[in-house]
């Protein structure tokens, strides 16, 4: 199961830079040296025909403050980052504005993974685990529980829960982020057509050396179908 993609390329809001060919020779931003907004901003690139160390240079920042001093130092020009980042940025004072060209907002973000052998020999687990989610995803995106998803959500990082304003502005983001590309499909629902996308940018840019034999083993629906049954009770 996945959601629509939790990255994206950011440039300060007054910035001239209007797409990802204005980063052509320019210095972009990352959270960590390896992390998965280095490959995400890797594969925008590449689709338009910039590698990384000769058309562009990534420059490791860290996050939140650290990103901040780096864009008002002039170190970087773009920030490649989780929603959750740049929901921190803007919330900051640091505005920001998403040049992602809009085919990439239909990669996944953050997905379900388990094992396969997890699948084949204890499947009810993965059921159960698979409706559990589906109704606590069900549960936070109505508005009606809002209040009450906060709380929990304090609860398991307190830190975040200290400054409310903050945490609210950080819950619209992200949670912006967890609907499904199909919504009629329900959550968590992928199209195999953008699954294999991936894959394809992936061997583009060098993240995997080359498609798997068989990309529907990797992946699959079925238990987002599962999910999407319980989440309707």
């Amino acid at each position: 199961m996945a959601a629509r993609s939790n990255f994206g390329i950011a440039v300060q809001e007054g910035s001239d830079i209007q797409d990802i060919e204005g980063l052509r020779g320019k210095v972009i931003g990352t959270g960590t040296a390896d992390g998965a907004e280095v490959g995400f901003a890797r594969n925008v690139m590449s689709s338009a025909g910039m590698t990384a160390g000769t058309d562009f240079e990534f420059l490791t920042v860290g996050d939140g403050g650290p990103a901040t001093a780096a864009f008002l130092n002039n170190e970087i020009v773009a920030y490649s980052a989780s929603t959750a980042d740049t929901a921190i940025l803007n919330q900051r004072g640091m505005a920001v504005r998403d040049i992602t060209p809009a085919e990439f907002g239909r990669f996944f973000g953050n997905g379900i993974a388990t094992m396969a052998d997890t699948i084949a020999n204890d499947r009810e687990l993965v059921e159960a685990w698979s409706r559990a989610f589906a109704k606590g995803h069900a549960f936070a995106l109505d508005d009606a529980n809002r209040e009450a998803v906060l709380k929990h959500l304090a609860d398991g990082n307190p830190q975040e829960g200290e400054d409310k304003e903050f945490q609210s502005a950080l819950f619209d983001a992200v949670r912006s982020k967890t609907i499904s590309t199909s919504p009629e499909n329900g959550l968590g629902w992928y199209p195999a057509e953008v699954w294999a996308e991936w894959q394809d940018a992936l061997v583009t840019g060098g993240e995997i050396a080359a498609p798997l034999d068989d990309l529907s083993a990797a992946w699959t629906n079925e238990f987002a179908a599962i999910g999407k049954a319980a989440a309707s009770e």
